[in-house]
């Protein structure tokens, strides 16, 4: 028989109970669920993080949201016209070129458009709009837009230059806006 010093044999006990109780897991910790604030309105809903913050404006068919967390503005508006089907193609085309021409008016020359389309709204309610267009190593201008028979719905992010964290962002928040489309 030998003798086992009891801080050795304490320590070694210690360290079996800590292998046979060690666990791990491969799916990663979950995030902490976010507390949404609803904003509803006559032409959309949606659900922002508290840190989004709605700004006054001064035009009636428009509501601003602000973060500082995220250094970012959301800026919301609709527009209501009665809209032929004939024409909504050619009210769809002036709608992205207009908004474009006033990103490139507040930096001349530095717009670099990444990504536009225009094509026929997912539930036949009239057409979807978007573009991303980057001002380097300033902006990053995000649009998601819709013309229907009776309106002009605009959805546009600005925020840091980042490309990366601007889609990350904006997927965040546009997948929380619900559009009254018809």
């Amino acid at each position: 028989m030998h003798n086992v010093d009891p801080v050795t044999s304490s320590l070694r006990q210690e360290l079996i109970a800590m292998a046979v109780n060690y666990s791990f897991s491969f799916t990663s910790p979950a995030k902490p669920v976010q507390k949404l604030i609803e904003y509803s309105y006559n032409e959309f809903l949606i659900d922002l993080p508290v840190h989004w913050k709605p700004v006054p404006s001064t035009e009636s068919n428009t509501i601003t949201f602000q973060s500082g967390i995220e250094d970012a503005s959301i800026i919301i508006s609709a527009d209501f016209y009665d809209i032929p089907p004939s024409k909504a193609q050619a009210v769809a085309e002036r709608c992205v070129e207009s908004r474009l021409s006033v990103h490139e008016q507040q930096f001349p020359a530095r717009v670099e458009v990444i990504q536009r389309s225009i094509h026929a709204h997912s539930g036949g309610v009239g057409l979807e709009l978007s573009y991303a267009a980057a001002v380097p190593g300033d902006h990053m201008f995000v649009y998601l837009g819709y013309v229907t028979p009776r309106k002009i719905l605009n959805f546009t992010l600005v925020c840091g230059p980042d490309r990366s964290k601007a889609s990350t962002l904006f997927n965040a928040t546009i997948q929380h806006f619900r559009p009254k489309l018809p």
